[in-house]
């Protein structure tokens, strides 16, 4: 019998670690809920707003350490300035494939993550990633298939406005599977 490769999750060993801003419990189970019915409806997946990494999460970079005390001190300070989130509304990346939620004001986590990439020695950050525009949003949907991508996002634009807080920075390790929470500082 023929062994299959080895799945290899990144590509570049620069994005291995995400490091990433979690919101306050209420806001949590607000956005999961939204991520059910669109599930309930067929929008998604079977299983995919309860998937075990599915969590809503803002994503700020990827790096290839997951250790850098002054980005993690970085983010928790600018993070927590820009905590209260008022996500007005929502849009696609990927030819509507991913639905996202934004906040109304992305100044201030523009700023954090900044801060962080900052904070980061440059080798250890992926070029390519910095270069593209950065839009702070809550992915609250993956691979929507086609016939089902207009319907999703009026799905969820009609559930706006949300608002709550960020609660925590988070740093996961994007090359194991499941992945693994790496580190957590609480705003």
């Amino acid at each position: 019998m023929k062994e299959r490769p080895s799945t290899s999750f990144v590509h570049d060993p620069r994005q291995r670690y995400s490091y990433e801003l979690r919101p306050d419990a209420l806001l949590d189970a607000a956005l999961r809920a939204i991520a059910a019915r669109l599930e309930a409806a067929g929008l998604i997946a079977p299983g995919a707003a309860t998937a075990p990494r599915f969590h809503p999460h803002l994503t700020m970079l990827r790096s290839a350490s997951p250790s850098h005390t002054a980005a993690l001190a970085a983010a928790v300070q600018l993070a927590g300035a820009a905590r209260e989130l008022d996500l007005r509304s929502a849009d696609t990346f990927g030819g509507g494939r991913i639905v996202y939620v934004e906040p109304a004001d992305g100044g201030p986590l523009h700023a954090a993550r900044a801060a962080v990439a900052q904070a980061i020695p440059e080798e250890e950050l992926d070029p390519v990633m910095l270069a593209r525009p950065w839009t702070p949003h809550l992915t609250l949907a993956y691979a929507v298939a086609e016939p089902h991508r207009v319907a999703a996002l009026e799905q969820v634009s009609a559930e706006l406005p949300l608002t709550g807080s960020l609660a925590s920075v988070e740093v996961w390790d994007l090359d194991v599977r499941p992945t693994v929470l790496v580190h957590r500082v609480e705003l």
